[in-house]
């Protein structure tokens, strides 16, 4: 498999971007890669994945991430691995775009992004509804469980 610069196109979902630069077809399943784009104020719950791990490579901007009890400001250049089970919590607290590599092992969760750019098609996310539709597919398609709302803040 080989991509030229700009492949594939970028599809817009609630947070930014997402490209899929290495599927489930790529890779028999056991990976997949894309590329996120997620705009200034994004922010995940504190959630875990029964059986997938994250790992995020921060190519632009400042990627923040709550893992178990710590949190971490991940500059460009910088990576972090979260394991299946653990409970964590990324965003964008900062004024621009984060773009990061996300590698999801194994492959199947990443479909949730192409799963919200069909979210938005019919419930714009500042609906009041969309949340609670979002949150139910990833719960119900995807190994996501919800536990709390994050506020980095504190």
């Amino acid at each position: 498999m080989s991509l030229k610069i700009g492949e594939p196109r970028a599809i817009p979902y609630d947070a930014g971007t997402v490209r899929y630069l290495a599927t489930a077809d790529d890779t028999n399943g056991q990976w997949s890669l894309v590329e996120l784009m997620e705009k200034p104020g994004y922010k995940t719950r504190l959630h875990r994945h029964i059986y997938t791990d994250e790992a995020y490579y921060v190519l632009e901007g400042v990627l923040t991430a709550q893992v178990g009890d710590k949190r971490y400001d991940l500059p460009a250049g910088s990576y972090i691995l979260i394991p299946h089970g653990t409970p964590h919590a990324q965003g964008n607290l900062g004024k621009v775009p984060v773009r990061v590599l996300l590698t999801v092992t194994p492959s199947g969760f990443e479909e949730s992004f192409r799963d919200r750019a069909e979210l938005i098609k019919t419930a714009k996310p500042d609906d009041p509804d969309f949340r609670k539709k979002r949150e139910e597919m990833m719960v119900k398609k995807y190994d996501r469980e919800f536990l709390s709302d994050w506020n980095p803040e504190k």
